[in-house]
């Protein structure tokens, strides 16, 4: 008897630093998405993402996905995003949230990508790790303004 697909949800709050950002930072270092596969498969779909920017920047960033921990470069928040030759052969996708991607209020923004889609397999364990990058000039007023929630399949 063959396994069904399971839907597992995954909420992060990247700590972020409170100084404007430039275009190509890093907006917060390699975060665990813990037991997001299942170990016999190793496999998952990334399915949507939600997010709730609670100091309202709209700012476009990217979400880059890691089939290990990207241990051997230097990824601190708010520096410049240099990916080690070693940590990209971990690389296995990303997803850009653009500005047109929220909708704002006068105090926070939310946003939501739908039917991503993206296959992603790790390598050894049942997790993923996920690298932001900025792709605008934000300035968060707390380390804890930006809240991301995952939706895998778990294949």
């Amino acid at each position: 008897m063959g396994t069904f697909p399971l839907v597992k949800s995954i909420s992060i709050t990247p700590v972020l630093d409170t100084a404007i950002y430039a275009d190509g930072d890093v907006l917060f270092p390699d975060m665990e998405l813990a037991a997001v596969a299942r170990k016999d498969t190793r496999t998952v779909t990334l399915i949507s993402i939600s997010l709730r920017d609670l100091h309202a920047q709209n700012a476009p960033f990217d979400l880059l996905f890691f089939s290990e921990e990207p241990a051997t470069g230097t990824y601190t928040a708010n520096g410049v995003f240099t990916l080690h030759d070693t940590d990209a052969d971990l690389f296995v996708g990303h997803v850009r949230i653009a500005a047109t991607d929220y909708a704002a209020a006068a105090a926070s923004s939310v946003a939501t990508k739908r039917n991503i889609g993206l296959q992603m397999k790790t390598t050894t364990a049942d997790d993923l790790y996920v690298i932001g990058v900025s792709r605008g000039t934000p300035d968060y007023n707390a380390a804890g303004d930006l809240k991301i929630d995952f939706e895998f399949m778990q294949d």
